[in-house]
C-alpha cells in the first residue's frame, strides 16, 4: 500500500511539473489541387486531389522551452484521377520528438530521440524522418552532429526512398498505414563557422544500409562551403561523393555537386539566385530528389546537369510572386536535354492562412511525350 502511494505521488509530482510549463498545442488542414499530364493521362491534363490535417502538441520541460516533447500527425487524403482506383486515405505519426538541451559554459549540447526529420547538407539526397537518437554539440567555433535512426516503421506513405530502379518504393493504397522498407541509417557532421573571412566549412559523411531480402547499400560524405561575397551577395557550394553496392556487388563511385551565388537587391524584399546541380550517371540518392519540375525526366538526381535563374521579391508585404527557369541536360554526353519554368504566386493576408498557385512546365527538346505540365492550387489554414 506504502509503495502503490509513493507511486501515485511521484506521478502527481512529475505532472504538476509539467503543467507549471506552458502547454502548447494546434493544427492546420492543407489542401492541394493539381491539374498535371502524365504518360498515362496522354497528354491531357488530370486531376489529383490532396486533404491533409494535421494536429500538433508540444510540452515544454523548461521555462526556456528548449527542452520538450513534441508529437504530430496527419490525416491524408488523396484522389488521383488519372487512376481508376478508389482515394486513397493514409494516418502518419510525423513527429514523435524528446529533446534535452543543456546549456554549457559557452555553448549548448542537444540531445533527441524518437522520430523527428533528417536532412543531409544539401538537401537532395536525405530529406525525411528517422526514428532515432541525435546529439548535437553547438560551440563558438560552429557544430557537431551525430545521429542515427531506423526507417521500418515509417509508413511508406509518407516515405520517399528509392529503390535500385530510381523509383519510390511500391506503396500498399489499401493500407492506411503500410510499414516502410528497412534501412539502417547513421549520419555524423561538423561545421566550422567564420573559419576564414566569414566562411562555413562543413564536412558529413551517412551511410544506409538495407536490412532486408536484396544488399543495396549507400555511403556518402560531403564536403560544403558557404558565406558571404559582399554585403548583399552569398555562395553556397557542396560536392558529395557516393559508394553504391548493389546487390552485394563491387561499390561503384559517383559524385553530386551543386552551387548557388545568392543576390539581395534592397527593393521589396526581392532575391535572385543563379543555381547549378550536376550528379553523375551512377547517383542515386536515399530519398527522392524532383530535379525537373512537373516530374518531368529525369525525375531523379541522376545523370543530370541542371542550371538556371530563379527570383522572388514582395510587391506588397503578404504576397509574393517568384520565379525560375532552367536549361537541363544529361551529364554524361552533356546532350541538350530541354527547358524547364516554374512561377508562383504566394498570399498570406494575415498568419493562420495562406493561399499559392504554381505554375510549372518542361520542355523535352524532341520528344514531346515528355513534356510535362503542372497548374497547382495550395491552401493553408491553421488553428
Amino acid at each position: 500500500m506504502k509503495k502503490s502511494l509513493k507511486l501515485l505521488f511521484c506521478a502527481a509530482a512529475i505532472f504538476t511539473s509539467f503543467q507549471a510549463f506552458a502547454f502548447n498545442f494546434g493544427g492546420f488542414i492543407n489542401n492541394s489541387t493539381k491539374l498535371r499530364n502524365t504518360v498515362m493521362s496522354d497528354g491531357s491534363l488530370k486531376a489529383d486531389q490532396l486533404n491533409q490535417g494535421t494536429l500538433w502538441i508540444r510540452q515544454p520541460f523548461s521555462n526556456a522551452g528548449t527542452s520538450f516533447l513534441a508529437v504530430q500527425g496527419t490525416y491524408q487524403f488523396e484522389k488521383d484521377f488519372d487512376l481508376e482506383d478508389d482515394p486513397v486515405q493514409t494516418l502518419n505519426l510525423d513527429t514523435f520528438k524528446l529533446e534535452f538541451n543543456k546549456e554549457l559554459e559557452a555553448g549548448n549540447l542537444i540531445f533527441a530521440a524518437g522520430r523527428f526529420g533528417s536532412a543531409d547538407l544539401t538537401g537532395l539526397i536525405l530529406n525525411q524522418a528517422l526514428d532515432g537518437l541525435q546529439l548535437t554539440l553547438i560551440k563558438p567555433w560552429g557544430k557537431f552532429q551525430i545521429g542515427g535512426g531506423y526507417t521500418g516503421l515509417l509508413n511508406k506513405h509518407f516515405a520517399s526512398m528509392l529503390d535500385q530502379n530510381q523509383a519510390e518504393y511500391a506503396k500498399d493504397t489499401e493500407k492506411f498505414y503500410d510499414l516502410a522498407e528497412k534501412y539502417a541509417v547513421a549520419k555524423m557532421g561538423i561545421s566550422f563557422q567564420n573559419l576564414f573571412v566569414n566562411q562555413t566549412l562543413s564536412i558529413e559523411g551517412f551511410g544506409a544500409i538495407h536490412l532486408q531480402d536484396e544488399d543495396f547499400n549507400r555511403i556518402y560524405g560531403t564536403l560544403a562551403l558557404n558565406g558571404p561575397l559582399s554585403e548583399k551577395v552569398f555562395y553556397e557550394l557542396s560536392s558529395t561523393v557516393e559508394a553504391a553496392s548493389f546487390d552485394g556487388g563491387d561499390y561503384e563511385i559517383a559524385n553530386l555537386s551543386k552551387g548557388s551565388i545568392a543576390f539581395y537587391p534592397p527593393v521589396n524584399d526581392m532575391s535572385v539566385y543563379l543555381n547549378a546541380v550536376y550528379a553523375s550517371e551512377k547517383f542515386l540518392g536515399f530519398t527522392s530528389c524532383t530535379a525537373v519540375n512537373a516530374n518531368g525526366l529525369p525525375a531523379e538526381c541522376s545523370d543530370l546537369f541542371k542550371a538556371g535563374l530563379s527570383a522572388g521579391v514582395k510587391p506588397v508585404s503578404f504576397v509574393l510572386l517568384s520565379g525560375s527557369g532552367d536549361a537541363v541536360f544529361e551529364a554524361k554526353e552533356f546532350e541538350y536535354m530541354g527547358f524547364q519554368y516554374g512561377l508562383n504566386m504566394d498570399v498570406q493576408p494575415v498568419s493562420d492562412f495562406y493561399i499559392g498557385l504554381a505554375l510549372s512546365q518542361f520542355f523535352h527538346k524532341e520528344e514531346s511525350d515528355f513534356n510535362k505540365t503542372t497548374l497547382e492550387i495550395k491552401a493553408r489554414l491553421v488553428f
